[in-house]
C-alpha cells in the first residue's frame, strides 16, 4: 500500500490567490503613484506644491516612527544597514537610503528657500525652519532603519521627486543674464520684500503663466506682520505707499478709478485693477498694478521721468491683499496671449538676501528677497 498522497486539485488555489492578491497590491501602488505624481504636477502649475511637501513632512514624521516601533516588535526591521551598509545582502537597502536621504536633505533646502518670510515675525520664521530641518533630520534618520520589505514604486516616486527638486533648485539659485533683462529704478522708496519672484513656480506663481513669468510681487517690509488689524486696508504696510516711475516714457494705459478690494475680496474680472503700463522704448512696457483709487497722477499720452511720483499702491483687481505687481512686457497689452515678459534688475540699490546685504548696480529679486532704496523717501504725491 503506498504512501504516496494523492494529489488535491485546490491544492493551488491558496497559492493562485496570494499570488493574484500580490499582482493587485503591487497594481493599485502603480496607481496610487501614477496619481501622486499627477497631483504633484497640478500643484506645482497652482502655486501650492510647497504646502504639500511641507504636510508630507509633518505627517511622515509620526507615521514613520510609528511603523519602525511596530516593525521593532515584529523583528520587521532591517538592522543590517547600519552595522554592514556595504555587504551584498544590504546593498538595496543601502541603495534605498541614499535615494531617499537626497530627497528628504533636497526638500529641506527647498523648502528653506520657497517658505514665505512676509507670512512670519522673524522669530516665528527662524522656528519654521528650525523645525522643517528636525523634520528632516528625522526622516533621514528612520531611512537608516528600513523595513526588510523593499517597495520598489515608492523609492522610483523618491528618485523623481529628488530629481525634480535638484532642478528647481537650480533654477531658484541661477540668476538671469543681464543681456536678457531691463534694469530700471525701483518704483518705490525704502525698503521692499519680494513675495512672489524668481525663477520657478516654488517661489513664483507667475512662473507658469506666459504672460506673467518674470514678474515680482513686492510688499513693503516693516519689523514682523504687517497687520494691526487684519481686516482694515490702512493696516498693510504697502497699503497707500507712493509710487514713481521707474523709468522714463510715454503712458500707454491708464486705470485709476477702480475701488479697492476689501481684504477677503478679489476682483477676478478686471486683473490688474488699477495700473499703468509705460513704454520705455525698444518694446519694453512697464506694468504696474493693483494701484490705489483715485490715486494715478498720469494720463495716456503723458511723458514721464524717471523717479516721478505717478500712484499709489493699492489692492484692487484680482489680489488678496495690498502690494505692487510690476512686470516688463515686451507688448503693451497684457490680455494679448503672445505677451511674454524679461526679467527685472533694479539699478544701484541694496539688495538683502539670506541675511547678507549687498549694493548692487543691478540686483535681480526672487522670492524673500528684500530691495531697499536708500536715501530719504520723496514726498507723496
Amino acid at each position: 500500500m503506498s504512501d504516496v498522497r494523492q494529489p488535491n486539485p485546490q491544492d493551488g488555489e491558496p497559492r493562485s490567490w496570494s499570488v493574484w492578491l500580490a499582482r493587485a497590491l503591487r497594481a493599485v501602488r502603480i496607481i496610487l503613484a501614477v496619481m501622486l505624481l499627477l497631483v504633484s504636477v497640478e500643484l506645482y502649475y497652482t502655486g501650492m506644491l510647497m504646502g504639500l511637501l511641507m504636510v508630507l513632512a509633518l505627517v511622515l514624521v509620526p507615521v514613520g516612527a510609528l511603523v519602525r516601533i511596530v516593525g521593532a516588535m515584529r523583528k520587521g526591521l532591517e538592522p543590517g544597514l547600519v552595522r554592514h551598509p556595504f555587504q551584498r545582502t544590504t546593498r538595496p537597502y543601502l541603495l534605498q537610503a541614499v535615494n531617499r536621504c537626497v530627497f528628504w536633505a533636497l526638500l529641506g533646502v527647498v523648502l528653506n528657500v520657497a517658505i514665505p518670510q512676509a507670512l512670519f515675525p522673524p522669530v516665528e520664521y527662524r522656528s519654521v525652519l528650525v523645525l522643517i530641518w528636525c523634520l528632516v533630520v528625522a526622516l533621514i534618520g528612520m531611512e537608516l532603519v528600513p523595513r526588510r520589505r523593499i517597495f520598489h514604486t515608492a523609492n522610483v516616486l523618491f528618485a523623481v521627486g529628488g530629481i525634480f527638486l535638484g532642478i528647481q533648485l537650480f533654477h531658484i539659485h541661477q540668476t538671469p543674464a543681464l543681456a536678457d533683462g531691463v534694469v530700471i529704478d525701483a518704483p518705490f522708496r525704502g525698503e521692499w520684500g519680494v513675495f512672489h519672484g524668481g525663477r520657478s513656480a516654488l517661489i513664483n506663481h507667475h512662473w507658469v503663466i506666459d504672460q506673467q513669468r518674470n514678474a515680482l510681487d513686492l510688499d513693503r517690509v516693516v519689523n514682523g506682520p504687517p497687520q494691526e488689524n487684519a481686516d482694515q486696508l490702512e493696516s498693510y504696510a504697502a497699503f497707500d505707499q507712493p509710487l514713481y516711475a521707474p523709468a522714463a516714457g510715454t503712458v500707454v494705459a491708464a486705470v485709476g478709478d477702480r475701488r479697492d478690494n476689501a481684504i477677503g475680496e478679489t476682483d477676478e474680472d478686471q486683473l490688474l485693477g488699477n495700473h499703468l503700463v509705460i513704454d520705455i522704448g525698444q518694446e519694453r512696457f512697464v506694468l504696474l498694478a493693483h494701484l490705489k483709487q483715485d490715486s494715478v497722477l498720469v494720463a495716456v499720452g503723458d511723458e514721464v521721468s524717471a523717479g516721478q511720483p505717478i500712484a499709489r499702491c493699492g489692492n484692487s483687481g484680482n489680489t488678496s491683499e495690498p502690494h505692487l505687481h510690476l512686470q516688463i512686457q515686451d507688448r503693451a497689452d497684457f490680455r494679448d496671449t503672445e505677451t511674454r515678459t524679461q526679467p527685472i534688475f533694479f539699478r544701484n540699490v541694496v539688495r538683502v538676501r539670506r541675511g547678507q546685504s549687498v549694493r548692487l548696480a543691478a540686483a535681480y529679486g526672487r522670492r524673500n528677497d528684500h530691495i531697499i532704496v536708500e536715501g530719504p523717501e520723496s514726498e507723496a504725491p
